[in-house]
């Protein structure tokens, strides 16, 4: 059973300074040297029949990556203080869209339409692709962590980063690309500066990429422009088909996984949740587990239904492609995801519950407005602190507030968060004009339920009910 760090973070630009002294990657001809693959290989290695560089490999678990970084030469990539030989010994940097052989117009907007599933190549060699966040998790966890990645042979070695106007270096973490794309705008980077493509009227159009940091803590995800440049490293094309992860909060919850013998599976179940805490502790909860991702929920009964007593949390982008870009934490924190669940466009809400799980309809939710009398009924009891009413819980629904974000509402700004104030959870009825309905709690002096259409391209959770 796995057990996966996962943070999201924001890096600043305060890392030191280049250095001219580096850890060195084994020495490798240059591209420039050969004008052929070498008549034999070394046992692992393997030869970019495109520019002649050999490249070690190694099988970690379900994967078989590159042990270095790319070398590959493509336009407007960049070595480490612009000298040629760190390209030779660590490997080149590349921009998202270089990184990605995409159009240089897509560091804006959203590029989604046009990465490849279940592997976008991008500028790997044939049979090899761009890693997607989970394969970096997977990576890291199956090895034991960061510092355990030696003993595949898996090279560290920090080959630098470009922030547009300067060149960072920082030993303490490496610094990789993805393949996948975040919805969070980006407010950093002049892109008139480099590349003349925005405008201010664009100013909201601007989607970001996520990186994979690999350092003591792990590896987390920072979903930062697309223009920054960054080492890539390939891995060969594999479907994680079988892998298994623990829920993503026990990694962070002070309740330690309980002891058991080999031949006893591990049950999810058994590990507390963050989002647990949100629950009515004298209600007695079902409980349910997600087999895509081994994640334990627990559900309740109410106006015969079935329903989840929490948001779901799923995010495997690789089994499921159409979650690329279509699914982000409430103030792009992973923290929130593991406390309140995940938000997602409609679309992906409509595709991304359980076999056996759906939607809840419109008239299911009225359903049980009449089963459970009042709101007060269906809100967890910690709001007791924030709300002077009484509140019961009375049904295990434990709704807090969740948060929302929206996109290219022409009604409401791009990127605000009703955080403190909404909770919200899609519903399957379709309207006219790109709108689906949501029902919504409102958490003020007072409180609310509706049910109101939101623009599908907005982010909300899920609460799924069982077919």
């Amino acid at each position: 059973m796995l057990a996966v760090p996962f943070a999201l973070i924001a890096c600043g630009d305060d890392s030191s300074s280049a250095s001219d002294d580096y850890s060195s990657a084994s020495e490798v001809p240059s591209s420039s040297s050969r004008t052929e693959c070498p008549e034999s290989l070394a046992a692992g290695e393997f030869c970019d029949t495109r520019d002649f560089n050999v490249y070690a490999t190694s099988e970690i678990g379900a994967l078989v990556w590159m042990t270095g970084n790319l070398k590959y030469h493509v336009d407007g990539s960049k070595c480490l203080d612009d000298k040629e030989s760190n390209c030779d010994s660590l490997g080149r940097l590349y921009n998202w869209t270089q990184a990605m052989d995409l159009d240089k117009s897509l560091l804006i907007g959203d590029a989604s339409s046009k990465v490849s599933s279940p592997h976008h190549r991008g500028i790997c060699p044939e049979g090899w692709h761009v890693p997607d966040t989970l394969e970096w998790l997977y990576l890291v966890d199956y090895a034991g962590g960061f510092s355990s990645l030696g003993k595949y042979g898996f090279s560290d070695t920090e080959p630098g980063f470009y922030s547009i106007y300067y060149y960072r270096y920082n030993p303490d973490y490496s610094f990789f690309h993805t393949a996948v794309e975040d919805s969070v705008d980006d407010w950093y980077v002049d892109y008139d500066r480099d590349y003349g493509l925005i405008q201010d009227k664009d100013y909201f159009t601007r989607v970001n990429s996520y990186y994979a940091i690999l350092g003591e803590d792990g590896v987390s995800l920072s979903n930062q422009s697309k223009s920054h440049y960054a080492p890539l490293r390939c891995v060969k094309d594999t479907l994680l088909m079988e892998m298994e992860f623990r829920p993503a909060s026990s990694s962070s919850s002070s309740v330690e996984e309980p002891e058991s013998s080999s031949s006893e599976p591990f049950d999810p179940c058994s590990v507390a949740k963050k989002s647990w805490e949100h629950l009515n502790p004298d209600f007695n909860y079902a409980v349910f587990i997600d087999g895509r991702d081994n994640q334990c929920y627990k559900t309740t009964r109410v106006a015969g239904l079935v329903m989840l007593a929490e948001n779901l949390n799923y995010a495997d982008s690789i089994a499921m492609p159409e979650l690329r870009g279509a699914n982000r934490c409430t103030q792009g924190l992973e923290e929130n995801c593991e406390s309140t669940g995940r938000l997602y466009t409609w679309d992906a809400a409509m595709e991304v519950c359980p076999d056996g799980w759906r939607l809840p309809t419109e008239a299911e939710i009225y359903n049980i407005w009449h089963a459970t009398h009042s709101v007060l009924e269906v809100v967890s009891l910690e709001m007791r602190k924030e709300i002077d009413l009484e509140i019961t819980d009375a049904y295990g629904l434990s709704f807090v507030p969740s948060g929302l974000y929206y996109v290219d509402d022409p009604y409401k700004n791009d990127g605000d968060e009703t955080l403190l104030v909404k909770s919200s959870v899609w519903l399957s009825d379709n309207t006219e004009d790109g709108y689906a309905e949501a029902y919504q709690i409102h958490f003020e002096e007072y409180l609310d339920q509706t049910v109101e259409g939101e623009l599908k391209t907005s982010f909300m959770p899920v609460r799924c009910v069982k077919k």
